[in-house]
């Protein structure tokens, strides 16, 4: 399995929503000079996620005609616990390195994760809320300037992390869980860089097949106008080991309408 460039999802605000929630709300949470630097960070930082895209609904109309060939597709169901990598939220780990003729820098790592993501207002505006709340409380506990501008580059990175999770409220039907995958990154003097990755076709990817605990996939669905019929399924299954894949058909009763002479 592998992960994309989120540039090219078919939602063509997919990097650019969340700049303009936190636009909005931030000079209300956090002082404006800091808010005005976290905006300015978040316009030159372009650092679009590596994603694979989910969904809680397995057998749901229209993602069957916007996603498996009109209909004519498989839902592929799988175990979030068998692919060895972190639900709910995307661990970050930091490595401070000393002053040198640039400053000080902050090596970040962004462990690979499975994440919801937040469609609702209110939602979006609390997530939001409790980061900056750490923030202030980590301002207060700072007793140095170096701890104080530690506290600020967290704040970028967390408002960064919660920014991937944040979605259009329209696509809410499509109750999206994402696997994120992250480069680690470089921070140093008000810019932030990539450290490693690949490219393949021009087209930004992370191999995903080494990071299985056990299969994951437990369940073939047919699409409503799937021509294969149950048995197909079940023994291209079978050949292939997969024995405890489960197979059935999508509920849906769609067909394509006959054309008119």
């Amino acid at each position: 399995m592998w992960l994309s460039d989120s540039q090219f999802t078919n939602d063509s605000e997919e990097n650019t929503w969340s700049l303009g929630i936190l636009k909005g709300q931030l000079p209300e949470l956090i002082p404006s000079l800091h808010a005005q630097e976290h905006l300015e960070f978040f316009k030159r930082t372009r650092l679009p996620p590596h994603i694979a895209c989910f969904s809680e609904q397995g057998d749901l109309l229209s993602q069957w005609r916007a996603y498996a060939d009109d209909g004519s597709g498989f839902s592929i169901g799988m175990d979030p616990n068998r692919l060895g990598i972190e639900i709910g939220h995307i661990p970050l780990s930091w490595n401070a390195f000393p002053a040198g003729p640039a400053g000080g820098a902050l090596i970040i790592d962004r462990e690979t994760a499975l994440v919801p993501i937040i469609y609702e207002k209110g939602a979006q505006e609390f997530h939001i809320n409790a980061v900056c709340a750490s923030f202030h409380s980590a301002l207060k506990k700072a007793a140095t300037e170096g701890e104080r501008a530690n506290a600020r580059v967290r704040l970028q990175m967390d408002l960064y992390t919660l920014s991937l999770q944040l979605k259009k409220p329209g696509f809410f039907e499509e109750r999206e869980w994402r696997i994120v995958g992250e480069e680690a990154v470089k921070v140093q003097g008000g810019s932030i860089e990539t450290l490693s990755g690949g490219c393949e076709s021009g087209r930004p990817r992370f191999d995903l097949r080494d990071l299985g605990n056990g299969e994951p996939i437990v369940e073939l669905l047919l699409g409503p106008r799937n021509e294969w019929d149950e048995s197909h399924a079940r023994r291209f299954l079978d050949e292939h080991g997969m024995h405890h894949v489960i197979v059935s058909r999508s509920s849906q009763s769609y067909r394509r309408p006959p054309r008119r002479p």
